[in-house]
């Protein structure tokens, strides 16, 4: 997501400004927009742009060496992003499948995936042939303007669409950032810029060129692609942006025609092929000949295996030594980040964010072997510990088992590599089925059969490549059997275009090649859509276009059932929707790991004493340490002396008790002085607040009142944080903190997290520091007033939703979704509550919102002009971007933004004025069925 404090461009003016003033520059930016649109006419100075330049690798040097990534105005880039989003929807009408990048639905993996089919089946089969990979110097600014504008001419762009991109190519200005600093500016002549959201789409366009390019070769037999058995036609690239792939057959004739086609597109485009960085590899070829042809192409002779995409393509996963590059790769980011230097809380983060992204390519097409997941298990853990070599080892406090469980079960989340290598494995399993009409799904049931579509389990290993045998090799693995037993799936019938009639389960628990054996085993038409059965078998000459033979007396009786089950079918005009029957909706690798590999047996109160740790409005070291606390290894001298037998475990403040935790953050002076200080401010008893002793749960819950409850929770996590630094100081650096020293950094800690999480907004106000709980409710009073007055004042109906989104008493992750209506007179008419079938927790955000535009738009009074309110930004913004009409939750006909236009708007409110419409939304998780109730009176 991209951070709206930034601001890259020369206007200085980044995202967060625009948003917070949009309700005072909305007219002006729109002028801007709306004289753009008529005559292409940009303000001065808007189009300037700087041009930073980005290293390629460690000590660059060379200008070759770095990446221009230009960093525009806030104003343009919102112009071009707006332009982007129109585009988007229609780029797969307009590149060709061939092309992966920046499209929707397709993926990075696809390219990678069906390259490393081609080389298996190249070196199995003794198919003979050529890849030629392709390296293109500076590819997006080397571009051709007069290219792309016949580009978009030939793709039958309107001539005002092309006037646009013209104008913002020729008024762009741009200053090279030099240590820092802006050259003088100049004008371009060619070239994309990155860092626009539109060049990457505009960069599809301009390799369509040449993509159509070779598919008129082949079809002029100027050269030819390679021809696979059970592949209809010859395979002659892959594209992702500037990263092509050529496949070749091996003769003279086609490695001179592909040459020639290449140096065709260099002319128009303007783009340059380094041809001496290019490499050709040969298969089932003399040596000499391949080197032959290398030599006609003026290209690099390369070897297997080569990398592509970042993968390694064309050795066998199950060596170990295939593994050393990843090994390698993810030691040298670990030194790099020098781990002794950064917090727990840090490595977590890094270990998440930076550590477990650099294997995903890996683990999302290739079987782990167990020897080198536990080297990368060995690897996460030293990082996560603090260890920085191995000679530099420290103390595991707790076993890699329990950090590895998810929070709720008391871990840090962290997804063991085997599990993620199943679940990312999963995932093909869930796209064969979804993508049917995809490029590299095409491909592969080509090469493997139509059991592609709905069986993989049925897939004879014996002959499948290496990187197909670890995508099934999960079929038989314990939980994994969630994801390939083919019952797990179930269609709900749209148009019926993309289900199969026989081989799909869409109309019972079973598919219907089960039901009706019989007349499966004599059907013409296996593997045919719902769409082209329903049509065939309610027509009248449908008994002899659909059966091999002439079906006997006895299978007329099954013939006449299926008639009957069939008959009452309406199909729709929406499309096909595959639901993964465990999660209720669509596959996803977050939602699958839940629910394969994280059903928690812990009882609920002990989840929720570790999901309270995660959700304080606290700095995440301070989570991290509590963490520890909970379980019981922090490490004080008492834990300490059971893991080192010559420490001595006498608290070292004190002298008088072993240092326990208890004794620490209880009994000892230290201890006395902090929580004296904080029983006088909030007048509390000691015994209220260690009525349990040195319970957690219990202390941080005292207080009922979730608003006063979330200030509280500070507080103690502060306190018990000051001691502990307390007694570091003293152990390590032998210096005594004062008691009323102890007691200001509580205070000072207590109200800078305060303010830095916006939980505590009134440290300034002298009864802040006497008495606490009567500000908070006060405030909180005020806010709670000011948002309904300032609603009653503007709307006459408010109307307040929320979801929620956890593992139901049914068992089974599942979403739930309630609200309030209130009127003008604060009288709740209406009111709802129940389950959602959303697929993640931003679908049932959505789908509440949804549901009480509905009660709006047919209710039978008359509400006047309505606010409806969200704590979920996310929702408003897609509904307000407009929703896709295939959206699973959203009813046919439903126009929303035509309320939207009328008399509703939506707001954002935060959370903590939205507990009503939570606890409906929670309530509705457990519920069998949507609850509503409406008032009798409305005044």
């Amino acid at each position: 997501m991209t951070d709206k404090t930034k601001a890259p461009g020369p206007d200085g003016i980044n995202a967060g400004v625009l948003t917070t003033l949009w309700p005072e520059i909305k007219m002006e930016v729109l002028k801007v927009f709306n004289d753009f649109h008529r005559d292409g006419k940009l303000p001065s100075g808007s189009n300037s742009s700087f041009i930073a330049l980005i290293p390629k690798s460690p000590n660059a040097l060379h200008p070759s060496q770095f990446r221009p990534i230009s960093l525009m105005n806030a104003l343009l880039k919102l112009l071009t992003k707006v332009m982007a989003n129109r585009l988007k929807p229609f780029m797969p009408h307009l590149v060709s499948q061939h092309q992966t990048a920046f499209i929707k639905g397709r993926q990075i993996t696809d390219g990678i995936l069906i390259t490393s089919e081609l080389v298996a089946l190249l070196k199995n089969q003794k198919t003979s042939g050529l890849i030629f990979k392709i390296d293109f110097e500076k590819a997006f600014d080397r571009v051709k303007w007069d290219y792309v504008y016949e580009t978009l001419s030939s793709m039958n762009f309107g001539s005002r669409w092309i006037t646009w991109i013209q104008k913002l190519f020729e008024s762009s200005r741009i200053s090279v950032l030099v240590n820092g600093a802006p050259s003088e500016e100049f004008i371009p002549s060619r070239g994309l810029r990155q860092g626009d959201p539109l060049s990457p789409l505009l960069f599809d366009l301009v390799g369509e060129g040449l993509s159509t390019l070779l598919m008129q070769g082949i079809r002029c037999d100027i050269f030819r692609g390679i021809s696979i058995k059970g592949v209809p036609n010859q395979i002659s690239h892959l594209q992702f942006a500037d990263d092509v792939i050529l496949f070749i057959n091996n003769d003279d004739s086609s490695v001179v025609g592909i040459k020639r086609i290449l140096q065709c597109f260099q002319i128009i485009s303007g783009m340059k092929v380094n041809f001496t960085k290019s490499q050709i590899f040969g298969f089932h070829a003399p040596e000499t000949q391949i080197r032959r042809w290398a030599s006609v192409l003026n290209c690099m002779h390369g070897e297997l295996p080569f990398t592509y995409l970042g993968a390694t393509i064309g050795t066998s996963p199950t060596s170990i030594k295939f593994w050393d590059p990843l090994l390698l790769k993810l030691k040298r980011k670990l030194n790099a980040f020098e781990a002794s230097n950064i917090s727990m809380a840090g490595r977590l983060v890094l270990l998440k964010a930076a550590l477990d992204s650099t294997p995903v390519y890996w683990l999302s097409l290739y079987k782990l072997p167990v020897s080198v997941a536990n080297s990368i298990e060995r690897i996460r853990r030293r990082f996560l510990w603090g260890e920085s070599s191995e000679t530099h080892r420290k103390l595991h406090l707790i076993g890699w088992d329990r950090i590895c469980k998810n929070k709720q079960e008391g871990g840090l989340g962290i997804v063991p590599v085997k599990q993620r290598n199943d679940v990312l494995l999963a995932k093909w399993w869930w796209r064969a089925y979804q993508e049917r009409g995809s490029y590299w799904n095409k491909f592969f049931v080509c090469c493997y059969g139509p059991k592609w579509n709905y069986d993989l389990g049925g897939v004879d290993l014996s002959v499948c490549s290496p990187t197909v045998r670890s995508v099934l090799s999960i079929r038989n693995a314990g939980q994994c059997t969630l994801v390939s037993d083919r019952t797990k799936y179930r269609w709900s019938c749209g148009n019926g275009k993309k289900v199969f009639f026989w081989e799909d389960i869409w109309l019972s628990d079973k598919p219907l090649a089960e039901c009706f054996p019989i007349l499966y085993s004599k059907s013409i038409m296996q593997h045919s859509t719902v769409n082209e059965m329903l049509t065939l078998l309610h027509s009248s000459s449908s008994e002899k276009s659909l059966w091999l033979s002439e079906l006997l007396p006895e299978e007329q009786g099954s013939y006449s059932m299926l008639l009957i089950l069939t008959e009452g079918i309406v199909l729709q005009d929406k499309t096909d929707r595959l639901c993964w029957v465990p999660s209720g909706g669509a596959f996803s690798t977050i939602v699958a790991n839940k629910i394969m590999f994280c059903q928690s047996n812990s009882s609920g109160e002990h989840s929720k004493s570790w999901i309270l740790i995660w959700k304080l409005k606290i700095p995440p070291k301070i989570s991290i340490f509590l963490w520890k606390m909970n379980w019981g290894v922090l490490p004080t001298k008492h834990f300490l002396s059971q893991k080192l037998k010559d420490l001595v475990p006498l608290c070292s403040w004190c002298g008088q008790k072993s240092e326990t935790l208890v004794h620490l953050f209880m009994e000892c002076e230290l201890a006395v002085w902090a929580w004296k200080y904080i029983q006088l401010w909030w007048s509390l008893k000691h015994s209220t607040i260690f009525k349990f002793g040195l319970c957690l749960p219990y202390i941080f819950k005292i207080y009922k009142d979730k608003f006063v409850r979330r200030i509280w929770q500070i507080v103690v996590a502060a306190t018990l944080w000051s001691i502990w630094l307390a007694r570091n100081e003293f152990i390590f650096n032998k210096v005594k903190i004062k008691k009323t020293e102890l007691q200001q950094l509580i205070f000072l800690r207590i109200s800078k997290w305060g303010l830095a999480s916006k939980t505590i907004l009134f440290t300034h106000v002298p009864l802040w520091r006497v008495n606490p709980v009567g500000l908070i409710h006060v405030q909180h009073y005020l806010d709670v007033s000011n948002f309904w007055t300032i609603r009653r004042e503007n709307f006459n109906t408010v109307c307040m939703v929320d979801a929620a989104w956890k593992m139901c008493a049914r068992g089974g992750i599942r979403g739930g979704i309630g609200g309030v209506m209130v009127n003008k007179e604060g009288k709740r008419f209406y009111r709802f509550s129940g389950p959602s079938t959303a697929q993640n927790i931003q679908e049932a955000e959505i789908s509440a919102i949804l549901h009480a535009l509905s009660i709006i738009r047919g209710s039978f009074i008359d509400m006047g002009k309505v606010v409806l309110c969200s704590d979920s930004s996310i929702a408003i913004n897609a509904i307000y971007e407009g929703l896709d009409k295939n959206f699973p939750l959203l009813e046919p006909d439903f126009d929303v933004k035509c309320l939207l236009h009328g008399s509703v708007c939506i707001h954002f409110v935060p959370s903590s004025i939205n507990e009503e419409a939570d606890g409906l939304a929670k309530n509705g998780i457990d519920r069998q069925f949507l609850w509503e109730h409406w008032a009798t009176s409305f005044s």
